[in-house]
């Protein structure tokens, strides 16, 4: 078979030998021909390639695919096991621009957007290696940690408004009671407060001692 074909066209010419492949839903056919590199049909620039041509049985429909591979030695799994790897890839980038950040600075700062990208794969490392210590899916991990940082900053953002209101009053009594005393009592309603929310959501030290304690002897 020589001359000039499109994708398309030699789906058409090889679909009949498309055979089922054992243990899956899908029909594949692998056809080795050379791609021209530069388009010129006089001095042509020839690849020799493989084309993986493959349709699933469950649609009525036809749709189908075509991998590529420049390695023509590369039988069918190899090629699906390559693309597979690639495609974890793929889940990789949408993962970490929804949910992780990536490159949401508003900034076009060089600099900025390179820290951007490592910090996103530090978080989703460590979000990888926590599902791989609990045994749980990558997006239950990744929820639960969203729900605490969620938490947190809610609860700061709510002491905030209290510190606010509570200091606004202290402040208007600046006439009756000592400047020094006012400063006093705002320290201590600040140390006491942070007490209680370190203790209530479980982040004093005590609590992070025994959490990893505690995975390390397998009961989390």
């Amino acid at each position: 078979m020589e001359g000039y074909y499109t994708a398309t066209e030699l789906y058409a010419l090889t679909k009949r030998r498309m055979k089922q492949a054992k243990g899956t839903t899908y029909r594949t056919v692998t056809l080795n021909v050379q791609l021209d590199l530069n388009g010129n049909k006089k001095s042509p620039d020839l690849l020799p390639v493989k084309l993986l041509f493959s349709s699933s049985t469950k649609q009525r429909k036809e749709n189908w695919v075509v991998f590529l591979s420049t390695d023509v030695n590369l039988c069918t799994e190899q090629i699906f096991e390559i693309y597979a790897l690639r495609w974890s890839i793929e889940v990789y980038f949408k993962e970490i621009k929804q949910h992780f950040g990536f490159l949401s600075s508003q900034t076009g700062n060089y600099t900025v957007h390179y820290a951007s990208i490592h910090l996103c794969a530090i978080r989703y490392i460590l979000v990888a290696h926590r599902m791989l210590v609990s045994g749980e899916s990558f997006g239950a991990v990744r929820n639960k940690i969203t729900k605490q940082l969620e938490l947190l900053t809610f609860a700061k953002l709510l002491w905030e408004l209290f510190k606010a209101l509570i200091y606004g009053v202290l402040d208007a009594l600046k006439n009756e009671i000592p400047k020094s005393t006012i400063d006093l009592i705002k320290c201590k309603i600040t140390t006491s407060i942070t007490d209680f929310l370190d203790s209530v959501l479980q982040l004093d030290e005590r609590y992070m001692e025994n959490e990893l304690k505690a995975e390390a002897m397998g009961v989390l």
